[in-house]
């Protein structure tokens, strides 16, 4: 493959060290949430937060991203539809790039597991954003990002 350009680059990062710790600090203030994620994660991993979303949804929001400057989760979106522009994917071709399966695997644990969080960040039925979601889970139906046996 091509090595990422400078915006894709700067789009990775906003991804990984913003996007990805406003998600976490958004799913960690709702208990149903992080309830919800644990039953992906299954067995005794599974079972420890569940068991103890009630404690963390009081202390961890003020924890994480704690000192960084994250955009609201709405911000995100906007990020990625202003980079996605009137494409299919966001590395600009007709099939999905690195850059698309990277954004695409920060996201779709969160969707999987029907956190609220996604909705803002994709934003409403026809949205440009929420259209490049579904075609990214179209183009990878084939793969199941969860072991056998999750939900």
């Amino acid at each position: 493959g091509r090595p990422l350009t400078d915006d894709e680059l700067q789009l990775e990062w906003q991804v990984t060290f913003g996007l990805m710790v406003a998600l976490e600090k958004e799913v960690a203030s709702s208990m149903r949430e992080l309830y919800s994620c644990a039953n992906f994660m299954g067995g005794c991993m599974g079972c420890f937060v569940r068991s103890v979303s009630c404690i963390v949804c009081c202390l961890a929001p003020r924890k994480i991203g704690a000192g960084k400057n994250l955009l609201p989760i709405e911000g995100y979106g906007d990020l990625l539809r202003e980079h996605l522009g009137a494409g299919a994917f966001l590395g600009g071709g007709d099939r999905p790039s690195v850059v698309d399966v990277s954004v695409f695997g920060v996201i779709e644990p969160f969707a999987r597991a029907e956190c609220k969080c996604v909705s803002k960040l994709l934003g409403p039925p026809g949205n440009a954003l929420r259209a490049w979601h579904e075609r990214m889970r179209s183009a990878s139906s084939h793969v199941d990002i969860f072991e056998a046996g999750g939900r």
